[in-house]
């Protein structure tokens, strides 16, 4: 009984100075937030983490791992590509066409093979 009522205590003091401050006005910043998605935006783990990479056949290549960004500019510069049995390969974006069809993302490598992937050194391995 004792600690139910400590614990009724402490919500009751933490829950005063929170009405405290909903009730303060906040000036918001402009071009900060984001309300929803803009009809060029999409969200990169629902619809680009997973994501099939195949060949230019259709072949699976492997699935998208992870999406590479650069520190200067915050561009997609790449995705890691996981290509099967543990191992990732980085793959430039210039090199990737990405089509969306049906609401299903695919990643499509021209100029790759699935015996090109065998021969790489795994992403992040020291040459």
């Amino acid at each position: 009984m004792r600690k139910m009522l400590l614990g009724l205590a402490a919500a009751t003091a933490l829950a005063l100075p929170l009405t405290a401050i909903a009730q303060q006005k906040i000036d918001v910043p402009k071009d900060t937030f984001y309300a929803g998605l803009g009809p060029t935006q999409y969200l990169v783990k629902s619809r680009l983490i997973g994501a099939a990479v195949v060949d230019k056949a259709g072949g699976k290549l492997g699935s998208v791992d992870d999406v590479i960004l650069g520190t200067k500019d915050d561009k997609v510069d790449g995705l890691l590509v996981d290509a099967g049995g543990g191992k990732k390969i980085g793959v430039r974006m210039s090199a990737a066409k990405v089509d969306t069809k049906d609401g299903k993302t695919t990643i499509t490598l021209p100029a790759v093979t699935a015996d090109m992937l065998k021969v790489l050194p795994a992403y992040g391995a020291k040459k």
